[in-house]
Parts: C-alpha cells; structure tokens; sequence
C-alpha cells in the first residue's frame, strides 16, 4: 500500500483556526476503524496504528545507505522521527519504506509548490525500513519528505491510506532547524547564496569543505608554471560526510576567482588532486577527504579576494573568503 500526499489550500485552512490534536512525544492513533454494519463489532484489518512523533528537523541532506537524498533548489528537507505500534491483537502490520504513515500539510499556493515523499527508514540501519508488527508490538521509524525551501507554517497531519484518523500537529517553535550556512536569518527559510568567512569550513550537499588557500606554485599538476602568465591555484579540502560514495568533479562544481576590481576569473576545467598531483577522477569515498586544488589563469596580474564555488546539481553558491 502506498501513502498519498495530501496539499489543503490555505483559503480552506483560514475558514476555521486551526487547532492541533496532537502534539510531540504523546502517542496518537492514526488510520480507521472498521465496524460490522448492525452489529458495530470492531473489526481488526490492519488499519489502525498508533505513532509517537519525537521530534522534526529540517536539512539539506539526508545521509543513509540506500541513496544521496539531498535537497534541490528551492528545497528543504522535512524529517520526522518516531515510533509506530500495531495497537490491534490479532492483525499484523507491515511498516514498508512507503507505508508507515503519510504526511498531511497546508501550503499556500499549492499550484506552485510541491512535497515529495522519498522513504521511511530503519533508525539503526539507516535502510529503507522493512517489518512487520504482531499484535503490541512496535519500532522506530524516520520518514524523509522534500517540501518547499519557503515553507514556515508547519503544520502537519499523519495519515495511514485514506484513513479519517488524522492527528495533527503544529510543530511552529517545535521544529528544529538545518545548521546550514544557507539558512536565512529568520530561521525558517534556506537561501541558494551564502558567505563563509576566510579559514572556515562549511557543509553543502553532503560535502564538508574546508579552509580556502591561495597560492601561486612553480609547479601544478606536473607542469611549471610559465614566469609570464599569471597564474593562482586555491586548495579546499573536501569531506564526504554522507554513507554512500558522493559525485565530486569539475562535472558538478563551478569555482570562480573574484578579484578586488570587481572581476572575476573561470577555473580551468579541471581539479587537481593534491595528493597526486593529477586530474582527480572518480567519486569521493564515505569519510574520505581530498585536498582539491582549482587553477586560473586571469591573463592579467590580479589581486583576488574570494573564491565563489557553485554547485551545478543544485544550484547553491557560496563564496569563500581566501586564507594565503
């Protein structure tokens, strides 16, 4: 069974206030009830569930060992955690990477903005969860959805199929924002540009980068340089910090050398792998690190001031300030 996603228009949302059933930490039913008609004898078809919703977070990325979940642009990652429990005696309920519980919201212009649900996963394993519940038994559960990177009204429902049981919630000042260096100053929205300041670090789509150092070697990649061409190599340490292999490449990143007269220079096509001297080829391991160097060759005698890196996946940009 498969859980749809259900957007309420926010001018049905304002007919009523909005009052939530349930709130973080107390157990809630979610699903139905099914009755024998006449006699209203209670019916257990595996219908009726009771979740505990500890808590809700928003990133950019979700680590685990199925696939890169990152968040594109003009998106945020909502995540919620929890426990589930089959309060029937008889049925057995299956908790599946698509059918635990499903997710209710209000968004304002629905037309124009989209929630995806991508899985429900084993906390211990970080896979896509697969279990079944007997009677009073229970497990933990984290379900992943990507909602808009504007979203603040944070109110949600938990639904099993098309159930009437809907518990809803209102998580405004409950819900944990991404410690990002994208998050706007109101704490609720995620911006595409960003500023790291000179000899600090940052994360952004999975990668942990590093200090940014200028210099201007003899040698880079087993060529000397030419004494009558300027040229400038910036170093940035590089941490994979999901639990799969991620893409790292000239592919999948822009980098450009911005200079005090308000110019700015392409790097050359290519990233230099420190350690070996060499073109770096392949993905960045799980808790790997590379020391990648990005060259520019400006044709003039420049003073730079900052690298500006752009991730071509998903859009996002910052600028760094440079450390010699």
């Amino acid at each position: 069974m498969r859980f749809l996603l259900f957007l309420v228009p926010a001018a049905l949302l304002a007919q009523a206030p909005f009052r939530p059933t349930a709130q973080l930490g107390v157990p809630a039913q979610v699903g139905g009830i099914s009755r024998v008609i006449g006699s209203k004898e209670v019916l257990e078809v595996g219908s009726l569930r009771e979740v505990t919703l500890d808590s809700a977070e928003l990133a950019l990325a979700f680590p685990n060992r199925l696939e890169n979940v990152i968040a594109a642009a003009g998106e945020k990652l909502l995540i919620l955690r929890g426990s589930v429990r089959n309060p029937e005696k008889t049925s057995v309920a299956h908790l599946g990477a698509s059918e635990v519980v499903g997710l209710r919201m209000a968004l304002r212009n629905t037309k124009t903005k989209r929630v995806d649900f991508i899985a429900h996963y084993d906390p211990e394993t970080l896979k896509p969860i697969s279990k079944q519940l007997k009677g009073g038994e229970s497990a933990r559960f984290i379900g992943v959805w990507r909602v808009p990177a504007d979203w603040a009204e944070f109110r949600i429902g938990l639904s099993y199929g098309n159930s009437p049981i809907v518990p809803t919630y209102d998580l405004a000042g409950k819900i944990i924002p991404p410690r990002s260096i994208f998050l706007a100053p109101d704490g609720v929205n995620l911006n595409l540009t960003a500023t790291a300041a000179s000899g600090s670090s940052f994360e952004v789509d999975g990668l942990e980068v590093g200090a940014a150092r200028l210099s201007q070697p003899a040698r880079i990649a087993g060529t000397a340089r030419d004494p009558s061409q300027p040229l400038y190599v910036v170093t940035l340490p590089v941490t994979n910090r999901l639990l799969l292999p991620a893409r790292w490449g000239w592919q999948y990143v822009n980098a450009e050398l911005l200079h005090e007269d308000g110019t700015a220079t392409k790097f050359y096509p290519s990233i230099v792998n420190q350690a070996t001297d060499a073109e770096w080829a392949g993905d960045l391991d799980p808790a790997a690190t590379a020391s990648s160097q990005f060259i520019f060759r400006p044709g003039a005698v420049k003073r730079p001031r900052a690298l500006r890196l752009t991730m071509v996946p998903t859009g996002r940009q910052v600028e760094i300030g440079l450390a010699r």
